[in-house]
């Protein structure tokens, strides 16, 4: 890599949350927001037995291939659930924040996408301070109340696992990228009654799922990189 490539790497590793830049730098990478996916099953018992990737995995794998081959972000979408998830986001966050204790000065909202390797990262919701120690943040913010309910259920990363296992696996990634060994999961809903607005969970590493998570990014880069050559070959 020339020194003008590494320049503009860095700058665009550098760049704030949901900017143009942002989308450009997660292009073609397997993020920690989409890892569930490579975990789903097959539907039939056979392609199970014979640890064949389900559709919904191969989709993901196919839509990175074509974000390098093309430059575009591919299945992405906005939605009323989507824009009410970023309206509240930052307030939900400080509230959180508030809750922990975390002092002003070591609240750090939506640091910049963190690289692992040629093609996987993750991007925090924010850094906090909780009991003396920096741990990151994930906070949910849904649209549907039911969901916030059931984010309410979670009380440990087992129960994640369980109850949103893309979620579960956005942490784990983030604290294996981040080298951070506890994450804080949370739920946030303004409607709800004072007591009921904001929920949060200690979720902390899991070191034999992280090696899990590493066997499947590498199987999957394998993949896209073979549908990119196909792709390309005349």
């Amino acid at each position: 890599m020339n020194l003008h490539n590494e320049l503009q790497r860095e700058v665009l590793i550098a760049s704030a949350q949901n900017s143009r830049a942002w989308d450009k730098v997660r292009l073609g990478r397997f993020t920690g927001s989409g890892l569930g996916k490579l975990f789903t099953e097959p539907k039939s018992v056979k392609d199970r037995a014979e640890g064949k990737l389900s559709m919904t995995a191969i989709t993901y794998i196919e839509e990175k291939a074509m974000e390098v081959i093309t430059g575009d972000a591919q299945g992405e979408f906005s939605a009323k659930a989507t824009d009410w998830g970023n309206e509240w986001e930052e307030h939900a966050l400080n509230k959180l924040a508030q809750a922990i204790g975390c002092p002003e000065d070591k609240l750090k909202l939506k640091p910049p996408f963190k690289l692992y390797g040629d093609y996987s990262g993750a991007s925090p919701d924010a850094y906090m301070e909780y009991k003396d120690i920096q741990v990151g943040a994930e906070i949910k913010c849904p649209y549907n109340s039911v969901i916030h309910l059931r984010h309410s259920r979670v009380k440990n990363a087992a129960d994640l696992k369980e109850h949103d296992a893309d979620y579960y696996w956005q942490c784990q990634a983030n604290m294996f990228f981040h080298k951070i060994p506890l994450w804080l999961f949370a739920s946030f809903d303004p409607r709800q009654p004072e007591h009921r607005m904001l929920h949060y969970a200690e979720i902390y590493a899991v070191p034999e799922d992280q090696e899990l998570m590493l066997l499947k990014l590498e199987k999957a880069e394998k993949m896209k990189q073979e549908i990119i050559k196909q792709w390309m070959t005349k």
